[in-house]
């Protein structure tokens, strides 16, 4: 099947998806991130056992945490195979901050099963960046530091169980698996504060939330399995209006999938422009029960969720007819091709709520 998502060109950093290799070693304990087109990055924690992640292409990278307390101090072993010449690499030594203290380039050797990536700097490196800089394929069984840093031992130690943070907006997928007949690897996820995945039923949904594919991570069908299924995610507030297939009714979306009925073209330019029915997707008949009911709009204000431009030029969030001033579009993933104009009136209406703190349930599905 053809690939669902494009290449992931810079990742942003995730939390860890998994920590299975042995405390106190010299091997990656977690991945802490995984672009897209590496394939299996969880393969490449602990020893060498000749189980890879493999290197799709250019820029495929994945970054290692070697674990806390664990920091390598002296030069890193790599452990690979190469499956096509000319394959290169980059090499970024991270502290716990993820602050770069050394960056190493090379091609990857023929004819080796390891390769040693000198390290000069006395400064501990908590995380290993590795990525492919061409297009040739190459496999990573591990890596080791030559040294690491670690705590001296305590008499007693500690048995209270750590919680670790939900991996709150994590967007994960299975690796394509080649066979047209399945679609479970075309199927995007977002991990929630509730600790499940959340699948988006339609590309529109998923493009309401997200510009593009390039924060989807690789996760296997163990880890992913990890997570319980939970509701699917709704179209996010402040984007598209949205019908049903079989019915004209237009509605708006709020927080919590609330759909609240749009009654007259009126009132649809009122609150979203001359062009508003630009904005209008179709919703298919099986996910509308993934929405409830709202009361129906009028033109006194805006739904909740709403981006729009007072007349003083200045962007806000729209909430219980209260705007509270967006400081940072790009810090809750709002974008420009949804901010709508509000009307004097309306902002004559509207109660300032200062700038907008950040928030979690707006910045993510769940």
């Amino acid at each position: 099947m053809k690939r669902l998502l494009p290449f992931l060109a810079s990742a942003i950093a995730f939390v860890p998806l998994a920590a299975s290799a042995v405390n106190g070693d010299a091997y990656a304990d977690a991945v802490y991130q995984a672009s897209n087109h590496l394939y299996r990055p969880l393969n490449a924690l602990g020893a060498p056992d000749q189980v890879y992640a493999d290197f799709f292409d250019q820029d495929a990278s994945v970054i290692l945490d070697m674990g806390a307390g664990e920091e390598g101090t002296g030069d890193l072993t790599v452990s690979y195979v190469l499956l096509d010449f000319g394959a290169g690499y980059r090499v970024e030594f991270l502290d716990v901050s993820f602050s770069k203290l050394q960056e190493s380039r090379g091609a990857v050797p023929l004819s080796q099963s390891a390769f040693v990536v000198d390290y000069a700097s006395s400064t501990p490196y908590r995380y290993v960046s590795v990525t492919s800089t061409e297009d040739e394929q190459w496999r990573l069984d591990a890596i080791e530091a030559e040294t690491v840093s670690l705590p001296p031992p305590t008499e007693e130690p500690s048995l209270e169980p750590t919680e670790e943070g939900v991996p709150r907006g994590l967007l994960v997928k299975l690796p394509d698996d080649g066979n047209p007949a399945t679609d479970m690897d075309s199927a995007v996820y977002v991990i929630g504060g509730d600790g499940k995945r959340h699948a988006f039923p339609s590309l529109q949904v998923y493009r309401s939330w997200y510009a593009d594919f390039s924060e989807v991570a690789y996760i296997d069908a163990e880890h992913l399995a990890s997570y319980p299924l939970g509701g699917n995610v709704t179209v996010r507030p402040g984007t598209y209006l949205v019908k049903l297939t079989t019915d004209p009714k237009v509605y708006a979306v709020e927080p919590g999938g609330v759909l609240r009925w749009v009654p007259s073209e009126a009132v649809a330019v009122a609150l979203h422009g001359p062009e508003w029915s630009k904005r209008v997707i179709d919703v298919a008949d099986v996910f509308f029960g993934n929405y409830q009911p709202g009361p129906d709009l009028n033109d006194l204000a805006h739904p909740d969720g709403t981006i729009g431009f007072l007349p003083s030029g200045q962007v806000v969030y729209v909430e219980n007819a209260t705007s509270h001033a967006i400081a940072s579009m790009s810090a809750f993933r709002f974008r420009q091709e949804f901010v709508v104009a509000i009307s004097q009136a309306l902002a004559d209406l509207y109660v300032d709520g200062g700038t907008l703190e950040e928030d979690p349930d707006i910045k993510f599905p769940y």
